[in-house]
């Protein structure tokens, strides 16, 4: 696997930090907030378990047209494996505080979201989460979605429900029910970069984006752009925020 020079300039590669550049990239460009469908980005929050957020990496705000805020609250991981095995601590603590982040009353229902931005997940897993999200989505109740749910999935996905549902059962055995869990799946989703490698996708669209917010006659400063980017994003554990006007200060 091949770091591209854009991610580092020289540096060691932090995948947070260029997860975190992406969204400041949305920033930058009042673009749209990838996971939040139809909102554009206004802030940037990173390292927010001083503040009190479950899931603490990365936390984006969007704003609608009709001026309604969303908030997508990620946790990153360079790789995650979805299953319910009692070593598998890594999908347990994105699971807890996922669920910890949807029960809170702060929690905008319906429009906001929770998970994790990963590196590397199977394309077979990867599908399999997102059918599981749309037939949330596509349901208008729970019970909808329980009733229907084996007869329109295949045996991936419904092992994947089977996972989320034994350690959210474990995380929080009082408080899950039916409808509780139909509306996480609804919320929860996995939003997955291609960052490593030298043609990694998510890194050159994001260059490509960054042309626009330069001069035609400075398009080829793009790269050291995106360079500064990754070093706003690397606030460490103190955390930090950034709206857009907040870009023009550095």
């Amino acid at each position: 696997m091949t770091t591209s020079p854009l991610l580092t300039g020289g540096a060691g590669f932090d995948f947070e930090d260029s997860v975190a550049a992406v969204y400041l990239t949305a920033l930058l460009l009042e673009s749209g907030v990838l996971g939040l469908g139809q909102f554009t980005a206004s802030r940037v929050a990173l390292q927010r378990a001083s503040s009190g957020a479950p899931l603490d990496d990365v936390i984006v705000t969007g704003l609608n047209t009709g001026g309604e805020s969303a908030t997508l609250h990620l946790q990153v991981k360079s790789t995650l494996h979805i299953g319910d095995g009692p070593s598998n601590t890594d999908f347990r603590d994105v699971l807890s505080k996922a669920w910890s982040t949807v029960q809170d009353t702060s929690f905008k229902t319906g429009r906001d979201r929770v998970g994790a931005a990963l590196g590397a997940i199977s394309q077979t897993r990867l599908r399999a989460l997102r059918r599981l999200q749309e037939v949330a989505f596509n349901s208008a109740t729970a019970e909808d979605f329980w009733d229907r749910f084996d007869r329109v999935t295949n045996q991936e996905t419904q092992s994947m429900r089977d996972a989320f549902v034994t350690v959210l059962k474990q995380i929080d055995p009082a408080g899950i029910d039916n409808q509780r869990l139909w509306r996480f799946f609804q919320y929860f989703t996995v939003q997955h970069f291609g960052m490593h490698e030298s043609d990694g996708k998510d890194l050159f669209h994001a260059v490509e984006q960054l042309k626009l917010a330069l001069k035609p006659s400075a398009a080829e400063q793009a790269g050291d752009l995106w360079r500064k980017l990754i070093d706003v994003a690397n606030v460490g554990d103190a955390g930090g925020s950034a709206d857009r006007p907040a870009f023009f200060s550095f």
